[in-house]
């Protein structure tokens, strides 16, 4: 009897996380609007992004000689989100929101994001090779970039934002709110 039970709390178990993870009825979202930006943001594009690649533009222009960690520390110091963020520097490889390809050019990287993982947000701060072509650099992240990097939720927005020698990279949803 014991077997049964345990064996049917299993189960159901197993059918609850498949379905905290399955789709909804709600129809599609359209792919989110992905803009590179070199030092300029007054392109239209997604709002939250728009705002976050804002705050690390005016951190790279008041910013004296900076590291992409302390860029990312500082980035998160006045983003204002509403979750406990982590910081992690990475080196040119496999980087989570990419899949299989390889993200390479670049001296310096750092990654952030929320501590807990079911928040769709994703963010790098890069400081490129010297020799390596910015937009270019941003087209590969953008081409290679997994919304659904993260198992059971989606960001919304991408945005991969030049000024000069760093670019910034950022997968979130549309609100952070609620």
């Amino acid at each position: 009897m014991k077997k049964l039970l345990t064996l049917l709390a299993l189960c159901a178990a197993l059918v609850l996380t498949l379905t905290a993870c399955g789709g909804s009825d709600a129809p599609a979202a359209e792919e989110p609007e992905d803009t590179v930006v070199e030092g300029d943001t007054s392109e239209t594009y997604a709002p939250l992004a728009t705002d976050l690649a804002n705050e690390f533009l005016h951190l790279v222009d008041t910013a004296e000689d900076p590291s992409a960690l302390t860029l990312a520390e500082d980035f998160l110091a006045v983003a204002d989100l509403p979750f406990e963020a982590m910081v992690m520097p990475v080196e040119p490889g496999l980087l989570m929101g990419f899949g299989n390809t390889e993200i390479t050019g670049f001296s310096q990287g750092v990654m952030f994001g929320p501590s807990i993982s079911s928040i769709p947000f994703l963010g790098y701060v890069f400081q490129l090779d010297g020799s390596v072509d910015g937009s270019a650099f941003c087209q590969t992240l953008k081409s290679n970039a997994d919304l659904r990097w993260n198992i059971c939720t989606a960001a919304e927005e991408m945005v991969a934002v030049q000024s000069g020698s760093y670019v910034f990279f950022l997968m979130c949803p549309s609100s952070l709110e609620g």
